[in-house]
């Protein structure tokens, strides 16, 4: 994912609010690698926000 292309942060709020549900999805189908690399990229979305 180039979040660099992001530029707009109501579109970035927008990426992790979907991020955020396929990170729960992925945790309740016992997908943990795959939620733990979503978290990561919340994260690193987050740091963008501020």
């Amino acid at each position: 994912m180039d979040v660099s292309k992001i530029k707009n942060q109501s579109d970035i709020s927008d990426l992790i609010i979907v991020l955020k549900s396929e990170m729960m999805l992925a945790a309740e189908n016992l997908e943990f690698e795959k939620a733990a690399q979503l978290r990561d990229k919340i994260i690193d979305l987050e740091k963008n926000l501020k």
